[in-house]
Formats: structure tokens, C-alpha cells, sequence
């Protein structure tokens, strides 16, 4: 795991943040054929392939993912695989309005759920 890769952000978060971070990182590449363009969004990184992109938000207490956030107004936006797998996510924070996943330090990252909802985010089933 490199640390390096998000050394910019490393402030905003805590250890354990920065763990699961590299974690989540690491299972998306991972997890996909087709390996994801890596940009920022503010100061989260950004996975896309094509008009599907995966976010995710690392806080000092916890990390939010979100699947298929539209990249300008313009873009077509793709299903949100996160809540496909609500009933697989009890006891995870789902937002109500945008549908993110909230994953707190004190919880393991549900890492079955997360590779397919990466792989349903972009389209790799």
C-alpha cells in the first residue's frame, strides 16, 4: 500500500481513516479488468472509467463512498450500486438523500458488498 499516493490529504483524516483508505484504494484496483483514471474531486479521490466514477470522502472519523456521482452537470448519470446493496449493508450508514455509504473508523469495511458495488459502478460484472 502506498501511503505516498495520498500524502496531500493525510491531515484531513485520522490514522485509521488513512487505513481504510489505502484498503478501499487497494480493493478497487483489485477488483476491476479495466483500471480506473484517478483524479480529485476538491481534495477525494476520484475513480473513472468513462461517464462512471466511485468517490470517496475520507473524514477523521469515517470515509463516505459514492457510486456514480455525476462529474459536471452534463453527465449522464449511472445507477448508484450502493443502494442495489442496501439489505447487505445493515448496521452501515446509507445517506438519504444521496444514497452514499458511511463506513466509521470503528467498522470493518464490508469488503464482499464493496467489490461488487465497485464492480457494478463500473459496469464489470
Amino acid at each position: 500500500m502506498d501511503k505516498d499516493k495520498f500524502a496531500s490529504i493525510a491531515d484531513k483524516m485520522s490514522e485509521k481513516s488513512m487505513e481504510m483508505l489505502l484498503t478501499l484504494d487497494e480493493l478497487i484496483h483489485e477488483s476491476l479488468t479495466t483500471h480506473p483514471t484517478e483524479t480529485r474531486w476538491s481534495y477525494y479521490p476520484v475513480y473513472s472509467i468513462g461517464e462512471r466514477s466511485l468517490m470517496l470522502s475520507p473524514f477523521k472519523t469515517h470515509i463516505t463512498i459514492c457510486s456514480n456521482a455525476p462529474k459536471s452537470c452534463k453527465a449522464e448519470i449511472f445507477p448508484n450500486a450502493i443502494l442495489a446493496h442496501r439489505d447487505e449493508l445493515k448496521g452501515y450508514e446509507i445517506t438519504p438523500k444521496g444514497g452514499m455509504l458511511k463506513i466509521k473508523n470503528n467498522q470493518e469495511i464490508p469488503k464482499e458488498v464493496f467489490i461488487k458495488i465497485v464492480k457494478e459502478t463500473f459496469g464489470q460484472l
